[in-house]
C-alpha cells in the first residue's frame, strides 16, 4: 500500500518531502488539495491542522521536518552516522527549512500595492540583508563536499535542494554569485530519483 502525501498544489515546504519520498524508493502518491478543500481536509487529516501530512497506513505524520525524519529513518536509514554527523545533518536541515520559510514569508510576496520599482527595491534589500549572508554561510559549510555529509545524501540535502531551487526560481540573479552552491545543486539534480521527479513534473 503506497504512502499518501496530502499537500497543497504548490512547491512550498512540501517540495523537500517529495524529494525525500522519491529518494527513499518507497511507493507513494500525492493527494493535492485545492483551496476549496483545504480547510476541511486539514481538520480531517492533520493532527495539527497543518499541511503537508503523510499517511503510512495507520501512522499519520504532520509538518515537513517530522515527515522528512520519519521517511528517512523508516525507509532509507543512514547507518553508522556518528554524533557529529547527526548534528551536522540536523543543523543543515534546520537551516534549509528556515531559509525556505523566510523566503516564502518575505514581505514583497504579500505586498500587492507595491509598484514595480518598490518591489525591486524590497527584493534587493532582502537579498542583501538575508539571502547573501545565508548563502555565504552555506558555502563555508558545504564547501566542495558532494553533499551535506560528504558522500552521504540525507534528508538535509532534500531540504537544501528545495530551498535553493526556491531561491533560484524567485531570485534568479542570486545563485550565479555562488558557484560552489550551483555545483552542489547540479549534483543533486543529477541523482536518478530527483531527476526522475523533475522530468515527470511531480515537483509542481
Amino acid at each position: 500500500m503506497p504512502l499518501i502525501l496530502h499537500a497543497l498544489q504548490a512547491r512550498g515546504n512540501t517540495d523537500a518531502v517529495r524529494l525525500m519520498l522519491e529518494e527513499s524508493g518507497v511507493a507513494w502518491r500525492e493527494e493535492a488539495l485545492t483551496s476549496a478543500r483545504l480547510q476541511k481536509a486539514a481538520r480531517t487529516i492533520s493532527p495539527t491542522g497543518n499541511l503537508p501530512v503523510l499517511q503510512d497506513g495507520d501512522v499519520v505524520v504532520a509538518q515537513p521536518e517530522a515527515i522528512l525524519t520519519y521517511v528517512e529513518e523508516r525507509y532509507a536509514p543512514k547507518e553508522h552516522l556518528v554524533p557529529l554527523q547527526q548534528a551536522r545533518r540536523d543543523m543543515i536541515l534546520s537551516f534549509a527549512l528556515e531559509l525556505q520559510r523566510t523566503l516564502w514569508s518575505a514581505e514583497f510576496y504579500h505586498a500587492e500595492t507595491l509598484s514595480d520599482r518598490e518591489l525591486e527595491e524590497q527584493k534587493g534589500l532582502f537579498i542583501r540583508d538575508f539571502v547573501v549572508p545565508a548563502l555565504s554561510f552555506l558555502t563555508r559549510l558545504i564547501g566542495a563536499r558532494d553533499y551535506a555529509l560528504g558522500d552521504i545524501f540525507t534528508r538535509a540535502d532534500c531540504a537544501l535542494v528545495a530551498a535553493l531551487d526556491a531561491v533560484d526560481k524567485n531570485l534568479p540573479r542570486v545563485l550565479p554569485a555562488f558557484p560552489e552552491i550551483k555545483k552542489y545543486l547540479k549534483r543533486c539534480h543529477a541523482r536518478p530519483a530527483i531527476s526522475r521527479l523533475m522530468a515527470e513534473g511531480r515537483r509542481l
